[in-house]
């Protein structure tokens, strides 16, 4: 945030002037970088870069200083889930900007199976199941069925 425009001598916005104060920003935020420092952080910091379009990302760069906005907040959350298997709400992120915020909200959100992972486990679940546990869960399923349709047949 500047506090006033530079001006040139006829009153007018100072292009050059402006361009050197934008690069000198540029520089700043550079040396004040801080890469990503565990697996966590770098898949995140390609996601923001990805969806950001940006070379980079250090780990307390801001999302909405870098040109987020909520839709791409929510593009963020998306790849997020899907990385890391969590079930993380876009509020969240949007109170937690940075990568190095977001590496601990998602350690502290148990990871949830794929529907393609509980498939696999529901299907060892029913191959360890004994004969008798069998049973016993189809009379369960037939009893319910039963009193969901009134119980009488016509």
């Amino acid at each position: 945030m500047l506090k006033a425009l530079p001006l040139n001598r006829n009153g007018k916005v100072d292009l050059p002037a402006l361009a050197a104060l934008a690069d000198e920003g540029e520089s700043e935020r550079l040396r004040e970088f801080v890469g990503p420092r565990n697996p966590v952080e770098q898949q995140l910091a390609d996601i923001w870069a990805e969806v950001l379009q940006q070379e980079r990302v250090g780990v307390h760069d801001d999302f909405f200083e870098l040109g987020g906005h909520s839709l791409l907040a929510t593009q963020i959350i998306s790849r997020i889930r899907n990385a890391f298997r969590v079930q993380l709400p876009l509020l969240n992120f949007l109170e937690n900007p940075t990568i190095a915020d977001m590496a601990v909200e998602i350690s502290q959100f148990p990871t949830v199976e794929t529907e393609e992972e509980e498939m696999e486990r529901l299907l060892r679940e029913l191959e360890g199941m004994s004969d008798q546990e069998e049973e016993r869960l189809q009379a369960t399923r037939m009893e319910r069925d039963a009193a969901a349709g009134g119980g009488t047949t016509g």
